[in-house]
């Protein structure tokens, strides 16, 4: 079986978002949508769930929030397989995004339930 790389796990992402709002959901709709379809492949590859967890960081702080699931998570994953050159060039261009994406002024979107939803869905 094909083991999914970083770069395979951000296009994923990408395309699992962009197919969220073809379908008439806005950005707020389509983060949470991207997050619980895919969240069966994050616990299986960590690969996959930093992915998803630092684009739709990404996507979110570009439009000026992100919500508090993905914040709360950002200090706690860690790319705990090996990346070839390629993944590494990729993931660290995300990284350096995201941190410069950080320091700008953004809305912290807070949902106390669905962060315990979140919590259920990575434990189970």
């Amino acid at each position: 079986m094909h083991t999914i790389n970083y770069i395979e796990a951000k296009k994923l992402t990408l395309k699992t978002y962009y197919e969220f709002i073809g379908e008439g959901f806005n950005t707020e709709q389509a983060i949470p949508a991207v997050f619980e379809d895919l969240v069966i492949s994050m616990k299986q590859n960590n690969k996959i769930l930093v992915a998803v967890i630092q684009n739709l960081s990404i996507i979110s702080l570009k439009h000026n929030f992100i919500p508090d699931y993905l914040l709360d998570r950002l200090s706690d994953i860690e790319m705990n397989t090996d990346l070839n050159n390629n993944e590494v060039l990729e993931y660290t261009k995300d990284k350096e995004e995201l941190n410069v994406l950080l320091k700008n002024k953004y809305i912290l979107d807070e949902d106390e339930n669905y962060s315990k939803r979140v919590d259920i869905l990575l434990r189970m």
